[in-house]
């Protein structure tokens, strides 16, 4: 895993556009620029930072899992 990150962040560092798209969250490599979450289709979150544990309990289970 981390081999594809290196690989991808020089890939971006040449100027090459990308989108990743990965079912597990795992922890990005710090050369992201915008963290998108879809639902159904549906930007469900964007931010130029990870979504926390809450978060992303939040988005995928319902509010009533970020309590």
């Amino acid at each position: 895993t981390a081999r594809v990150y290196e690989v991808l962040a020089k890939l971006n560092a040449s100027g090459l556009a990308m989108v990743l798209v990965e079912q597990k969250a795992v922890p990005m490599p710090a050369q992201r620029e915008t963290t998108i979450v879809l639902q159904n289709g549906r930007v469900r979150f964007r931010e130029t930072r990870r979504p926390t544990t809450q978060e992303l309990a939040s988005l995928y289970l319902g509010e009533r899992s970020a309590a």
